[in-house]
C-alpha cells in the first residue's frame, strides 16, 4: 500500500512539474508574440512618414503638415522656420518653410524598414559611368538599373527630390533628381 501511495504521489508531482513548465513556456511564447506585435505596430507607424512625404509638396503650409500628421510640429531651436514631427522614436518628418513660400521636406527613417529584396545594385557602374560622361540619367533610368523598384522619397525641395533604395543586405543608394529636368544630379551610398 505504501508503495502505491508513494507511486501516486510521485506521479502527481511529475504532472505538477510538467504543467508548471508548460505554463512557463506559454508565458514566454505569449511575451514573444506581444513583443513581435508591438514591433510590427511600431514599424507600421514609422513607415507613415513615407506616406506623409508622398502627400506633401513644396507648396505645403505648416497647417497642411500639422493636419496631415495629426499633431503640431515642434519649432527647431536653431531655425524658427524649421519644424519637426517625431512620428515615432525612430522616425520623423522635418519641414522648413522659406520666406518665398516654398517648403522643403525631409524624413528620417531606419534603413531596415526600407529594405527590399528586389533592389539590385549590380548595374550601379552603368549609372556611375553615365553620370561621369554627362549623360542624362532620369528617375526611370535609375529605377530600371536598380531592379525596377521605386525609391522611397526622403527629401523634397523646390529644386529636387531625393529617393533612397535599400537592398536586403542593408546597402543603399540615395539619388537626387531635378524636379524640372528629371535628371539625376547626385548619387551617394554604400553598396
Amino acid at each position: 500500500m505504501k508503495k502505491r501511495v508513494l507511486f501516486i504521489a510521485l506521479c502527481g508531482m511529475f504532472l505538477v512539474t510538467l504543467s508548471g513548465c508548460s505554463k512557463t513556456e506559454t508565458k514566454k511564447e505569449d511575451s514573444n508574440k506581444t513583443e513581435e506585435t508591438t514591433k510590427k505596430e511600431d514599424n507600421k507607424k514609422s513607415t507613415k512618414v513615407i506616406e506623409y512625404i508622398s502627400k506633401l509638396d513644396n507648396n505645403s503650409t505648416l497647417e497642411d503638415v500639422n493636419k496631415l500628421i495629426g499633431f503640431d510640429g515642434v519649432v527647431d531651436s536653431d531655425n524658427d522656420k524649421k519644424y519637426v514631427w517625431d512620428v515615432t522614436e525612430t522616425s520623423s518628418l522635418t519641414a522648413t518653410f522659406s520666406n518665398k513660400g516654398y517648403t522643403s521636406i525631409e524624413i528620417d527613417i531606419e534603413d531596415e524598414l526600407l529594405k527590399n529584396d528586389k533592389v539590385d545594385f549590380s548595374k550601379y557602374e552603368e549609372i556611375s559611368s553615365a553620370l561621369k560622361n554627362g549623360d542624362t540619367v532620369t528617375y526611370d533610368d535609375f529605377k530600371e538599373k536598380v531592379g525596377g523598384v521605386d525609391g522611397t522619397p526622403v527629401t523634397k525641395s523646390y529644386i529636387s527630390t531625393s529617393y533612397k533604395w535599400v537592398n536586403k543586405k542593408g546597402g543603399y543608394l540615395k539619388a537626387s533628381f531635378n524636379n524640372k529636368t528629371k535628371k539625376c544630379t547626385f548619387v551617394s551610398g554604400r553598396i
